[in-house]
């Protein structure tokens, strides 16, 4: 047997021993994130908390643009520093050094027992640690909001998106809050425009994608601490496998399931996952 599978299936078989009593959690009916970072928070950070913290990990067996995703490090490096400060790792994302596994389990039909049916090793650059990627137009206007004053915002957020837009789409609503429309009479003689601050708009974005990538990794390996608490962050990992790929397992049913193991060769790190669901995309 390969020494990579004996080793992944070491940690698989502690998984498999208590796979059928523990559910897996679904993120996207969890809190907002709270690291508990010990420095300060900048617009990074608070952009990536707010938006894009419940967003799942996946494992896509066939090419995507994340394989050929490289990190801006001359951008990312005060990211990183203050990761290695708080949290003492600032990897995010897996390299050709590592190894990632991919087991099919199958459930005995008394819902009690399980057995290993097959291990396969895929590419570790098939791990997407941001799997939603947003454009840079969407991203300004995250940052913009980020970086308004508090009348600004209900001017441009409340009145001219909300309360304006409904007054003009439904005639009977009459209710009209005169305070607020002589506040924001300004920014209505101005067509609800603002000045847009001056940001780096390409530097802040690879900040905050470092910052969402990195958190998610340190959560698959529990790297966890007082100044790193991301316990709020679920570990919820997909499977999207191409038809090759499926095809190197039996026929899957509903008694099958994935689980998936990871060794970080730089770390010395490894974890094993339960695939919280798996599809396979035709034609690829």
């Amino acid at each position: 047997m390969d020494f990579k599978v004996l080793f992944c299936s070491f940690f698989i078989l502690h998984l498999v021993s208590f796979y059928g009593n523990n559910a897996i959690e679904d993120p996207r009916f969890t809190d907002r994130l709270k690291p508990n970072f010990k420095f300060p928070l900048r617009l990074p950070h608070n952009i990536a908390l707010e938006h894009f913290t419940t967003e799942d990990v996946v494992i896509r067996t066939f090419p995507t643009e994340v394989n050929l995703f490289r990190e801006n490090a001359e951008y990312t490096k005060n990211m990183s520093l203050e990761l290695e400060s708080s949290c003492g790792y600032s990897k995010s994302m897996f390299d050709e050094k590592d190894v990632v596994m991919l087991t099919l389990i199958e459930q005995d039909i008394d819902n009690v027992t399980s057995k290993i049916v097959k291990s396969i090793e895929i590419d570790p650059f098939s791990v997407d640690f941001y799997p939603h990627k947003i454009t840079m137009e969407p991203f300004k206007k995250h940052v913009q909001r980020n970086l308004m004053d508090f009348p600004t915002s209900l001017c441009i957020n409340f009145y001219c998106e909300y309360y304006k837009v409904n007054r003009a789409k439904f005639p009977q609503f009459t209710f009209r809050d005169l305070g607020l429309e002589k506040r924001c009479a300004s920014y209505e003689s101005n067509n609800c425009t603002f000045v847009h601050k001056e940001v780096d708009y390409p530097r802040v974005l690879a900040e905050t994608e470092k910052l969402i990538r990195a958190m998610k990794y340190l959560r698959l390996f529990d790297l966890l601490s007082m100044e790193c608490n991301l316990t709020e962050l679920q570990k919820w990992v997909t499977l999207e496998m191409d038809n090759k790929t499926a095809s190197l397992f039996p026929k899957l049913t509903k008694n099958h399931s994935f689980i998936a193991n990871f060794i970080d060769s730089k770390g010395k790190l490894s974890t094993s996952v339960v695939i919280g669901e798996y599809k396979i995309i035709p034609n690829r």
